[in-house]
């Protein structure tokens, strides 16, 4: 058995694919899946004392559900408590005439974003050789649970070490004068939402405005995660009173444990993000590629620093109320996650894909940015609590994120006209 650290988090991903789904060969290439990677077939065990940790069920193998129904059924699924007893890993299609939705649900604690892409795109993969007639053999070299990510921390940094980050967080907040501390986004959200709870949308980015986007990027001398990031804080501005000046916000981010943590695996582990936080200073007309820049060099130093990394043992370690608040004191503007580059799903002739998203219901969570790239196109996801924050106030922050990326793409064309360079 292994320890896991994110209680019952669900993660959603999936595809929207249209032209004829195989559900058969589907369901075939998912038990396959699951047989070839521990942690899929695994299932909670609790303790009387309220610790929880994964076992490995290798007999156990997953159902695929299908029903009828698009965006609202999706909707539903999103916003119903998900029983982990019918396993850690579970995968759904919803059909909706010509299109279908195929959705994996796993547990949180088992897989970040970026691992969970990689596991659907081990589906679609086994999938289309099934389709084909040349199906893929079983992975043999993931039979073993891993240690969970606390216990391989725990191996690199000391108790001294996470307490020293606690007493630093707390004169840290102690410390910051009030007009310093980070403006949330108004709380305009109010229970009973027909639709349900947690809400999401998205923007999506064709293949040459996403090469647009990076050539920004470069010119600009910000990573394309700075770049977005920087547009997170920029889109939240105006929403934010007062209307004039420049205000401190908060960007939340979902950093990759990878890099700290010897062994992490790319593909099905357990979660690999830890959280941080930037605060940048951002007025009505601040260019996004300036925030991006100060974004960058902070989550830079912060995995310098493997600040995220001794976050998460802090907040696994304390029990006490008062500490926990002081760790959780400054509410995020807007989090944030980049999972980058996903190549491409391979899908038989006669399937396309014409979308993918990744989903985490949490309750009053600030409005969340899930961005990633297949195939070369950018989408980034909304996800919120309408219970905390209204789908109209989301909708402008989508149309401002929109309209702050554009902003960005035209100066950075207008600044490579002036020297003879066209960025198309």
């Amino acid at each position: 058995m292994a320890g896991l650290h994110l209680g019952n988090m669900a993660l959603f991903t999936g595809s929207t694919v249209v032209g004829e789904l195989d559900l058969t060969a589907l369901e075939l290439a998912l038990r396959e899946l699951v047989a070839g990677h521990a942690l899929l077939r695994s299932r909670v065990v609790t303790e009387d004392d309220g610790t929880q940790w994964f076992h490995r069920d290798d007999a156990w193998r997953p159902a695929l559900r299908v029903a009828a129904g698009g965006t609202a059924a999706y909707l539903k699924l999103l916003n119903t408590p998900v029983d982990w007893d019918g396993g850690l890993i579970q995968a759904h299609v919803l059909r909706d005439g010509e299109s279908s939705r195929v959705v994996l649900v796993s547990h949180h604690g088992m897989s970040d974003g970026r691992a969970l892409f990689a596991v659907l795109g081990e589906l679609w993969q086994r999938y289309t050789a099934r389709v084909e007639g040349r199906p893929m053999p079983i992975a043999d070299d993931d039979r073993e649970l891993p240690d969970p990510i606390d216990t391989r921390l725990r191996r690199l940094i000391d108790d001294d070490e996470t307490q020293e980050l606690i007493d630093e967080i707390g004169t840290y907040v102690a410390a910051t004068p009030a007009e310093m501390i980070p403006y949330p986004l108004p709380s305009d959200g109010a229970e009973g939402d027909p639709l349900g709870r947690y809400a999401v949308g998205s923007l999506a980015w064709d293949a040459d405005d996403t090469a647009a986007i990076a050539r920004v990027a470069r010119t600009e001398n910000v990573s394309v995660t700075g770049l977005l990031a920087g547009a997170s804080l920029v889109a939240a501005r105006p929403l934010i009173a007062p209307a004039e000046g420049e205000l401190p916000l908060l960007c939340g981010h979902a950093i990759d444990l990878r890099s700290m943590v010897p062994g992490l695996s790319e593909r099905i582990m357990f979660s690999g993000s830890a959280g941080a936080g930037t605060p940048a200073l951002v007025g009505t007309d601040t260019a996004v590629a300036e925030v991006g820049r100060v974004i960058q060099q902070s989550l830079a130093a912060a995995v310098e620093d493997r600040f995220p990394a001794r976050l998460l043992l802090a907040t696994l370690r304390v029990h006490d109320e008062e500490t926990l608040a002081i760790l959780r004191s400054q509410t995020p503007t807007v989090l944030f996650s980049n999972i980058g580059r996903v190549p491409a799903h391979s899908v038989p002739e006669g399937l396309r894909i014409v979308g993918d998203t990744i989903d985490s219901p949490v309750p009053g969570m600030p409005p969340k940015l899930s961005c990633f790239t297949i195939g070369g196109r950018l989408t980034v996801a909304f996800k919120y609590d309408t219970t905390t924050h209204s789908r109209a106030l989301v909708e402008e922050l989508r149309q401002s994120f929109a309209e702050s990326m554009a902003k960005a793409v035209a100066a950075a064309g207008e600044q490579l006209r002036s020297n003879g360079i066209d960025l198309a």
